[in-house]
């Protein structure tokens, strides 16, 4: 996706239905998506670039 021409991204969140550890962003088990041991803060970081801040939460505590 291309942000318009005078936006910025200052960062992004996740929801994911599985066990996370928030302060590590890996994922423990998330049986929905058949995901075990995943460091998704890891591969976002990669992914989107490490210098925008990233939250990650188990979708049950990001409801409220």
């Amino acid at each position: 996706m291309r942000l318009p021409r005078r936006a910025w991204h200052s960062g992004s969140a996740v929801s994911v239905p599985g066990t996370v550890d928030r302060r590590t962003k890996f994922i423990g088990v998330a049986p929905n998506l058949g995901w075990r041991d995943v460091p998704l803060g890891d591969l976002l970081n990669e992914r989107i670039g490490a210098e925008l801040p990233i939250s990650i939460g188990n979708d049950a505590d990001l409801s409220c």
